[in-house]
């Protein structure tokens, strides 16, 4: 039996929310397994929590969400989790902790910044001008005592001259997605039947997106601008004189021989700092101080307690387990180059797979 399926609530313990109800994770009902509500109303043991939220890890999120579907429906829960409530209902183990730490502020920098490992020294360094391919590693530069800089694109020491936006002099220094783009097939969308590459760059930020079916108009969760994946306009500019099932007035958009970079406001920059410094101090939170748990005098709660419905609700990131807006799809959030099922969003209108 591993550690997670060992995981038991303290049925004394007044501070957590216990239910009669099955796990609405794993669909479990054992009814000698202890299960508590979480903040969205639906039921969880420790186990299954840890795992679903685990996955979630290994999959590129750096937040959590209910997979649970809302009563009556088909339609999943998604309101999202606080990582403080995670961590208490879950009951990570300190290990589980740092893992769970680590993971989650690598992503969410992975996400909202541009950094790459030195070749020379294994730090990590930032890349603030994305149009130059050739990055100056400060501290190995200070220990060489001269200058010392590193191909972005194949990580290796930098040949040639600089700055370049292509290639440096490295034999193999090549654009993977650059290729990807160029040399992908063509596929007819669903509904509007346009022929177009199945591979796109975000117009707007740059992120690799495969349109897997359906709707033409595809929702970028990494810059959060909606695009129509034939002609490359903006939503609100196609469907000016389009819909997501008839053709585009604009040309079909040809093969994009060039990635976009994308040029953060100051504002775009200020609100993603916040994200992470947010996604931090909650790492940091002491549970001694959690208002957010609720006392019960009861040792269960009524199954009928009223669960409050928040209309704004998260969006989620890549992940068939997640369902958005009936109108468009929400890319995923990780940007390297993958072929994985389990990172497409299947919604009623769109699906696509961020590579």
């Amino acid at each position: 039996m591993t550690e997670a399926q060992e995981k038991r609530y303290d049925p004394n313990d007044s501070t957590l929310k216990f239910v009669r109800r099955k796990d609405e994770i794993t669909g479990d009902d054992d009814p000698n397994v202890l299960r508590v509500e979480m903040s969205c109303g639906h039921a969880v043991d420790p186990s299954s929590l840890t795992g679903w939220c685990r996955s979630l890890i290994d999959r590129g999120h750096s937040t959590f969400h209910c997979p649970a579907a809302k009563d009556g429906t088909g339609e999943k829960c998604n309101k999202e989790w606080p990582y403080v409530e995670v961590r208490r209902h879950a009951l990570l183990t300190d290990e589980e902790q740092k893992y769970f730490e680590e993971k989650v502020a690598l992503l969410a920098a992975s996400k909202y910044c541009e950094f790459s490992t030195c070749p020379g020294c294994q730090t990590c360094v930032e890349r603030k001008d994305l149009t130059n391919l050739s990055v100056r590693c400060s501290i190995c530069t200070a220990q060489n005592g001269k200058c010392y800089e590193f191909c972005w694109q194949c990580s290796k020491q930098w040949k040639g001259r600089a700055p370049r936006s292509d290639r440096c002099d490295n034999e193999g220094c090549t654009n993977i997605q650059l290729d990807t783009l160029k040399n992908c097939d063509m596929k007819t969308l669903s509904y509007s039947y346009i022929q177009c590459p199945k591979i796109r760059a975000c117009p707007t930020c740059g992120i690799i997106i495969e349109h897997k079916d359906k709707c033409k108009y595809i929702l970028c969760s990494r810059c959060h601008v909606e695009f129509c994946f034939a002609c490359l306009k903006t939503k609100a500019v196609c469907e000016i004189s389009s819909n997501y099932s008839a053709t585009c007035a604009n040309p079909v958009a040809p093969r994009q021989t060039s990635i976009p970079t994308w040029t953060r406001t100051p504002n775009t920059s200020i609100l993603e700092m916040n994200h992470i410094l947010n996604l931090l101090s909650e790492m940091t939170y002491d549970e001694d101080d959690d208002d957010d748990v609720e006392d019960d005098d009861d040792f269960f709660a009524d199954d009928d307690d009223d669960v409050e419905d928040d209309d704004n609700h998260h969006d989620a990131d890549d992940d068939d387990d997640v369902e958005d807006d009936d109108n468009h799809h929400d890319a995923a959030d990780d940007g390297d180059v993958e072929d994985d099922a389990d990172h497409s969003t299947n919604n009623e209108n769109s699906s696509c797979t961020i590579l």
